[in-house]
């Protein structure tokens, strides 16, 4: 038909309910308690796409960009007579004080704690980083947990491929315990 919108090639297919690699295997870590085994389907590979993706959301805005995704915060604030800078300079000082207290959060984090405070804003100055910083902080705790759990699997998976494998001669036990004498071991 003329009128029907073919997908692009350029997005993926995927849908919501097809869970990612990293989301099977957090669901699979989800209740897993380390003192237990880990979950069978749980392999070295599978662990290190999730660890390297664990660490890249835990990965700190960086410094050049801390900037532009601040920035709307800023915009905003000025907007709303909420902040005035009297020059770039003063821009700048308010910049690298926001980065030393909020630099360690990664950028989608920190979006999402400046659109949220933009939307809930009540007080009529810049908002303190613990303000920002309330927003997210589950989530952050969150991203922390599942990194752990992710880590600690890592070291206890047994990947079927490299586990040991023990042959047991049954037969051949069976006739060396028949050959041993009785009374063997007791005590005189």
């Amino acid at each position: 038909m003329p009128n029907e919108i073919a997908p692009s090639p350029s997005r993926a297919l995927r849908t919501k309910s097809e869970p990612t690699e990293l989301q099977r295997s957090m669901l699979l870590l989800e209740n897993w308690q380390p003192c237990a085994q880990v979950p069978d389907g749980l392999t070295r590979a599978i662990l290190a796409t999730a660890y390297r993706q664990a660490r890249g959301d835990l990965t700190p805005v960086a410094a050049d960009a801390f900037a532009v995704v601040l920035q709307p915060l800023l915009d905003f604030a000025v907007t709303f007579g909420k902040a005035r800078f009297s020059g770039e300079g003063h821009r700048q000082a308010v910049i690298a004080e926001y980065r030393e207290s909020l630099g360690h959060l990664p950028a989608d984090l920190l979006e999402r704690a400046i659109s949220a405070h933009k939307r809930a804003w009540v007080y009529p100055q810049m908002p303190t980083p613990a303000e920002l910083l309330a927003h997210v902080d589950g989530e952050m705790s969150k991203r922390r947990v599942a990194l752990g759990r992710i880590e600690m699997a890592g070291k206890r998976v047994v990947d079927p491929v490299t586990a040991p494998t023990v042959k047991v001669n049954v037969a051949g036990l069976l006739e060396r315990l028949r050959e041993i004498p009785d009374g063997f071991g007791a005590q005189r």
